[in-house]
C-alpha cells in the first residue's frame, strides 16, 4: 500500500533551490532557540536604580520599580460631597 498517492516530478534545479530554502529555515529556527534573549527597558528618572528588582517565574517576567526619595510626590486636593 502506497501512503503517498502521487509525487510531482521536479527538475534538479528546483530541488536544489528548495533544499537551500529548507536549510535556511532550519538554520534560522536553530538560531531562534539557542538560549540568550535581551531587551533593554528605559526607566524613568524618578526610579531608584538601586532598588529595581526583576524575577522570571513560570514564563512571567515581573519587574518592580521604586521611586527615588528625591522624586516629589504630587498631591491632588479632592472635595467630597457637593
Amino acid at each position: 500500500m502506497n501512503l503517498i498517492p502521487f509525487r510531482t516530478k521536479r527538475t534538479s534545479g528546483i530541488e536544489a533551490s528548495n533544499m537551500a530554502t529548507l536549510a535556511d529555515f532550519r538554520n534560522e529556527m536553530n538560531r531562534l532557540f539557542e538560549g540568550f534573549f535581551s531587551r533593554p527597558i528605559p526607566l524613568p528618572e524618578a526610579v531608584d536604580l538601586s532598588q529595581v528588582t526583576a524575577r522570571y517565574d513560570k514564563d512571567v517576567l515581573t519587574v518592580e520599580l521604586t521611586k527615588s526619595p528625591t522624586a516629589a510626590s504630587r498631591k491632588v486636593p479632592m472635595q467630597i460631597g457637593g
